[in-house]
């Protein structure tokens, strides 16, 4: 059982397609979006029952307090859990993700780790060395190529606060490794964020490491 916190960054960028046509002047208006990058500043993770995933709910509510919606996949005890917090907890969703599997799932928000949409955070020891290069973020490829590790079958020597590092040891084997469930939760999240964006945060974005 995986319970992450979900943060967005939002990113105005210049799409080229299907351009508007100014009737006035002729000239293609190249149109705007908001694309949203995805930061997961906690997460909680363990083998757990239906009563201490409730608490483990409540505590990460507690920690992430400014979070307005709590997504539950309305299956097994998920469903059991929905109705029960949903009385005394604002913010319950039942979630039925999209796809099939865990796999078809994560090949859906491809398109966002493609463009390195997807953050953790920085050790606390490494970001004065991202500031110090003019950055809030990085990706981990980049850093690597600056400060070369013993090696990088794991995430060991990341960058990464080290409850972070076991996230991308499980995307680096998925979907072959022996766990996934944190791959699945941080996909379920950025596929609801998907379907329905929220306004445009307001904030500074803490130093971060892109997954990808």
């Amino acid at each position: 059982m995986s319970i992450n916190a979900l943060a967005q960054q939002a990113n105005i960028v210049e799409v080229e397609t299907a351009p508007k046509v100014d009737p006035r002047t002729g000239e293609s208006i190249p149109q705007k979006k908001w694309l949203h990058n995805y930061y997961i500043p906690g997460i909680w993770h363990a083998r757990a029952g239906i009563t201490e995933t409730q608490n483990a709910i409540k505590m990460m509510r507690s920690q992430f307090s400014q979070a307005g919606t709590i997504l539950i996949e309305d299956k097994a005890n998920g469903s059991a859990i929905i109705e029960q917090l949903g009385k005394t907890i604002p913010g319950i969703t039942a979630f039925n993700p999209s796809g099939d599997s865990k796999t078809s799932r994560a090949w859906s928000i491809q398109p966002v780790h493609d463009r390195g949409g997807l953050f953790l955070p920085a050790a606390a020891w490494a970001i004065a060395q991202i500031e110090a290069l003019g950055k809030t973020e990085i990706s981990l490829e980049e850093w690597w190529e600056l400060y070369p590790p013993p090696h990088k079958d794991t995430a060991e020597h990341a960058p990464l606060a080290d409850w972070a590092k076991g996230i991308v040891d499980e995307f680096t084997v998925f979907p072959n490794g022996a766990n996934d469930d944190q791959v699945d939760s941080i996909d379920q999240g950025v596929i609801w964020c998907e379907m329905f964006p929220p306004p445009p945060p307001r904030g500074i974005k803490p130093s971060g490491i892109q997954l990808y």
